[in-house]
């Protein structure tokens, strides 16, 4: 798939994501600044249920875990973290590459500034 196609894995189906906007990202944002507010656990649960539910649909939300009161908090709380960690993948992929390929050079680096002062170290050592 493309880089950009957001699908992931609930309870072995696979949901696709629509496309990422900033609709989606301040809706999610949002839900971000309730979950770590002092509202309920329950209005919590509403929250990320009716967020997924305006991404994906009301009828694929009912269809994956249920009713809001009938389904398992659990399962909103995962479905909402995949929904949130499916529209994140790009970017930590990319940053996680740029991070490996910084550590790879600095390996080089280092390992080229520890030759050469082995290499003075052993100059100075012949000249004793």
């Amino acid at each position: 798939g493309n880089i950009m196609d957001y699908i992931f894995n609930f309870k072995g189906e696979e949901v696709e994501l629509p496309k990422y906007s900033f609709t989606i990202a301040n809706k999610l944002e949002k839900q971000e600044d309730m979950n770590v507010g002092n509202a309920s656990y329950q209005d919590k649960c509403k929250g990320m249920y009716n967020a997924v539910a305006d991404i994906i649909g009301k009828d694929k939300i009912k269809e994956l875990i249920g009713t809001f009161l009938q389904c398992d908090p659990n399962e909103i709380n995962i479905l909402y973290l995949k929904v949130l960690e499916t529209y994140n993948t790009p970017l930590n992929d990319f940053n996680m590459q740029r991070t490996n390929e910084m550590i790879d050079n600095a390996n080089i680096e280092s390992l080229k500034e520890l030759l050469v002062t082995a290499e003075k170290a052993a100059k100075l050592k012949l000249n004793d």
